[in-house]
């Protein structure tokens, strides 16, 4: 097996980007997506939205071929390369530019309606200090009204029952386990891609560090960053108000 050490989230995503829409399968995430977004724009008003942690751009292109003005930031350039080239196969017009949701008015300006932050990018903030800053500065880019939506793992029953398996998934002869280490506070994400077409099976695992923020954590540093009603879901589905026993936990909190 190549290891390598633990990686920082632009490198973690620089190396499994070349292995992304296949291991979750673009075209399913993009229908995912599009029927999320479609309950979104059905409750709020968005003209313009902004996409963090945007990966291969599927909620960014689900917003555009909407009729949304969509623009999507990361920190991985080969992250963004994959976007673009799916929005142009798509031929759908999404800005994708390179950034980081730590400075994100600095990196994107501001007058945004609605900030989406998807498929667990936050964790990837490491410390409370961290996410409270970053929220401050999602608050920032959000115009007057607008809303943010957070998707994540639901971390609180992954801690509680100290779930070590995140997934398994298979595209052709590759197959991609996701698996955590629990070094509280903070946990240690693996990705190990196992190649079946080769003799013996090709292996390597590329690692990053998460904290597993908690529904709590992360309604009480939403009303800190100056957020009005946070509101939380068992995942996608809106109409799910129990993230009890949800694999994953959505918040929407409004501006103010």
């Amino acid at each position: 097996m190549t290891q390598k050490p633990l990686h920082s989230a632009e490198e973690f995503y620089d190396a499994i980007a070349g292995s992304y829409d296949g291991m979750f399968s673009f075209d399913a995430r993009l229908e995912r997506a599009g029927g999320f977004v479609e309950d979104l724009l059905l409750r709020f008003s968005v003209a313009t939205a902004l996409d963090i942690g945007c990966g291969t751009g599927s909620y960014a292109l689900a917003l555009a071929r909407r009729g949304v003005r969509a623009t999507g930031v990361d920190l991985s350039a080969v992250m963004l390369n994959k976007a673009r080239k799916n929005g142009h196969e798509l031929g759908l017009d999404v800005h994708f530019i390179s950034g980081s949701m730590e400075h994100l008015p600095e990196d994107v300006g501001g007058g945004f309606d609605l900030l989406l932050c998807m498929g667990n990018t936050l964790p990837h903030l490491l410390s409370p200090e961290s996410l409270n800053a970053t929220l401050v500065g999602f608050r920032e880019a959000l115009a007057p009204g607008g809303r943010v939506v957070i998707h994540l793992l639901n971390y609180d029953a992954i801690l509680a029952q100290q779930e070590t398996h995140v997934g398994t998934s298979r595209d052709g002869d590759r197959e991609y386990i996701r698996s955590y280490e629990f070094i509280p506070p903070l946990v240690r994400f693996n990705c190990l891609e196992l190649d079946h077409g080769v003799s013996p099976p090709g292996r390597e695992l590329n690692s990053t560090l998460l904290w597993p923020y908690t529904r709590e954590e992360l309604s009480v540093a939403l009303g800190r960053a100056g957020f009005g009603e946070v509101r939380t879901f068992g995942g996608l589905d809106l109409e799910n108000t129990d993230p009890a026993t949800s694999d994953t936990l959505l918040l929407i909190a409004s501006d103010g």
